[in-house]
């Protein structure tokens, strides 16, 4: 990231970012919903993993295969770039969408079977690999955004055959002769959850391209830097909902609920420090790591950190709704409010404030959406708003204990 800011700067920043974003979209809304299905079963189902996986990966190639044919029609009748995404652009992110969709269900497959180190290892090499290629190819040999392109494209073709031999190595260990959860099963349950899933990535990626409608890549570079270093304080908070999804999951409810307050607690009062800190931080930082061009990036930052902060709570939620309640539509439907609340704010906002604008409208529906979730968690689970967030001297220790 900071490499290519730094080469890139914030117009063609702004260029890559709109394709992996499109990437990652497109990934989401035409896996229906299997990727977060593939944590569920194979959590209840381990003895069948080798099953569910063949199962998911002829779900992937059906699904692409019909994007594949919409995707032509469209494009064939467009015939012109979309926005800063030019066609041939988007022809390469259909080609990889397989490999996209494939890495979303395998990383929720490893986190399902509780194999999160082997997957951030084989994340992290993937990064490594990314990293040197890009000093070679867009560095060295200055390629510009496409090369930048071909390089991300090329990382995610060569570690596709590495998941899938670690996936299949797992469900040969794992194996018990277990019975196949029914394909109605797995397509029911893909679609109840599946418009929570678009609507956590819709939220974060969409109003980039409201932004590039108004502004151009340049201001989408600015804001893309603000957002994915934010992205990059969430892992905490991502591994920690993978470490605890198992035991929310098949806790009794009473337990599962004084569980999930510790987690809750623990963690918001844990990232307080954080968002301090690098709110303080920020104005300096950022231009020293990303280079002076990048220094609108900071105020961007520092309106999001309100986002990092409200995101623990429907994080952390997310497997007492799935895992333990088994209600995804509900958090689905927080997650469209969001998503619809985000839109509407950045229309009205991006034109005049431009990336300040476009952060500003996702902070107010993050903190909106974080009040109506863990309003509805409290009524559900029949607690309280103090155990939910305020804190216990003795929080810290039982949480790491039990994760």
């Amino acid at each position: 990231m900071v490499l290519l800011a730094h080469v890139l700067g914030p117009a063609g920043r702004g260029e890559y970012f709109l394709f992996v974003a499109a990437v990652a979209l497109l990934a989401r809304l035409v896996d229906l919903g299997m990727s977060p299905s593939a944590v569920v079963f194979a959590s209840r189902y381990p003895g069948a993993l080798g099953g569910i996986h063949r199962r998911l990966i002829a779900g992937v190639l059906a699904l692409w295969l019909v994007a594949l044919v919409a995707g032509g029609i469209v494009l064939s009748l467009a015939r012109q770039p979309f926005g800063d995404l030019p066609q041939e652009r988007i022809a390469l992110a259909f080609g990889v969408l397989p490999l996209a969709m494939y890495e979303q269900i395998w990383v929720h497959l490893m986190v399902g079977i509780r194999r999160v180190v082997a997957m951030n290892v084989v994340q992290a090499c993937a990064g490594f690999g990314m990293l040197v290629a890009n000093v070679v190819f867009v560095v060295l040999q200055p390629g510009g955004v496409a090369a930048a392109v071909l390089v991300y494209c090329g990382v995610l073709l060569l570690k596709t055959p590495i998941m899938g031999t670690l996936a299949w190595r797992s469900s040969a260990r794992e194996d018990t002769g277990e019975p196949v959860p029914s394909l109605r099963e797995l397509i029911s349950f893909s679609l109840r959850g599946y418009p929570n899933a678009l609507a956590a990535l819709s939220w974060s990626r969409v109003p980039a391209f409201v932004l590039d409608f108004f502004h151009g890549a340049g201001a989408v570079g600015l804001f893309s830097v603000a957002q994915q270093v934010l992205e990059q304080l969430q892992l905490p908070i991502q591994a920690t909902q993978d470490a605890i999804y198992q035991n929310v999951a098949r806790l009794p409810r009473d337990s599962a609920t004084t569980a999930m307050n510790r987690y809750l607690r623990t963690a918001v009062w844990a990232m307080l420090p954080l968002v301090l800190i690098c709110g303080i931080l920020a104005p300096w930082a950022v231009p020293l790591v990303f280079g002076s061009p990048f220094a609108g990036s900071a105020p961007v930052f520092q309106i999001l950190l309100f986002s990092l902060l409200a995101s623990v709570v429907p994080a952390l939620l997310s497997p007492y709704f799935f895992g333990q309640l088994q209600r995804p539509g509900l958090a689905s439907s927080v997650a469209w409010i969001r998503v619809l609340l985000a839109l509407a704010l950045s229309f009205a906002l991006a034109q005049p404030f431009a990336e300040l604008g476009v952060a500003t409208a996702l902070a107010v529906a993050d903190v909106c959406s974080t009040l109506l979730i863990l309003g509805l968690y409290v009524h559900i689970a029949a607690t309280s708003v103090r155990l939910a967030i305020l804190p216990r001297s003795s929080d810290f220790g039982e949480v790491l204990r039990r994760v």
